[in-house]
């Protein structure tokens, strides 16, 4: 039974004309179609070049930054030494600054009177009217002689030295105590009296030295030693000594090679020798064998 009615059924459906249903085009339907969903959105969206952008902006802060500068900026002095600062300048004061602004220079043909088409068109078939003038002879200018003479150096005048002496200090004169009244003063012919006492001195130093020389408790052979080269010859000995301890001091504590061990000794033995000395030029009287001469 049952299988009777369901196939009735779809008999009397298959019997019957469908209804031909049309595309929604109402504004439900258009504003559902538009609906995008976020994971769509963003693969649809175009990237943005971060690197372009930054440029752009760099070049517009530095449009700004120039701009800024152009207004605040000042006239500044030109750059000089500081040893040339106090120096004038050579350039002449009294020669008129030219204005800043924007100079008019005349332009070619300004000045002449331009024809115009007709005339030009004119003169084109007009016969020219030549005048005879006559011409006006003007004598020829003599030439100018030519100088043999040999031409001037060139100077070599050394501006940096020139200038270093301009900024420098002017120290005051020294204006010397001789003046014409003393000079007239010294008398011609006489000697004066520094060389006088120079003389003097000299005198008695060669008497000294002779007492010296001349002493009765020297040996037969030998004279007495003048105190000034006795005390030179001590400082020598002395400045002597001093070098070779200090060369003694510098070499090792433990002496492993033979030359080592000759230097060493040959130091000691210097050292010896210049004690000896000391110990003879620091008496008051010293006794040195006389030249044959």
């Amino acid at each position: 039974f049952f299988f009777e009615n369901r196939t009735l059924a779809l008999i009397t459906n298959s019997s019957r004309p469908r209804k031909m249903v049309a595309p929604r085009t109402s504004q439900n339907s258009s504003q559902v179609g538009s609906i995008v969903f976020g994971r769509e959105e963003k693969s649809r969206m175009t990237t943005k070049n971060h690197a372009l952008a930054n440029v752009r902006a760099i070049r517009e802060a530095e449009k700004r930054n120039r701009e800024l500068a152009s207004t605040q900026k000042k006239a500044s002095p030109l750059y000089k030494l500081k040893q040339f600062q106090d120096v004038p300048s050579r350039i002449d004061q009294s020669i008129p600054k030219t204005s800043d602004g924007k100079k008019n220079f005349l332009r070619k043909g300004m000045g002449e009177l331009k024809p115009k088409a007709v005339e030009i068109f004119k003169k084109r078939f007009e016969k020219p009217e030549y005048e005879e003038e006559e011409k006006k002879i003007t004598p020829r200018k003599s030439a100018i002689p030519r100088e043999r003479t040999a031409l001037k150096p060139r100077s070599e005048t050394n501006f940096l030295e020139k200038n270093r002496a301009l900024s420098m200090p002017t120290k005051k004169k020294i204006t010397s105590s001789i003046t014409s009244s003393t000079i007239q003063q010294h008398q011609v012919g006489t000697v004066p009296t520094y060389i006088l006492e120079r003389k003097k001195e000299l005198e008695a130093q060669r008497q000294s030295e002779a007492a010296q020389r001349e002493d009765p408790d020297a040996p037969p052979g030998t004279v007495r030693m003048p105190d000034t080269d006795r005390l030179d010859m001590l400082s020598k000995l002395a400045e002597q000594k001093k070098h070779v301890q200090s060369s003694l001091h510098r070499l090792p504590l433990a002496l492993t090679t033979l030359r080592q061990q000759t230097h060493k000794a040959a130091l000691e033995k210097e050292l010896d020798k210049l004690n000896d000395s000391i110990a003879l030029f620091d008496k008051p009287v010293v006794y040195i064998q006389q030249d044959d001469t």
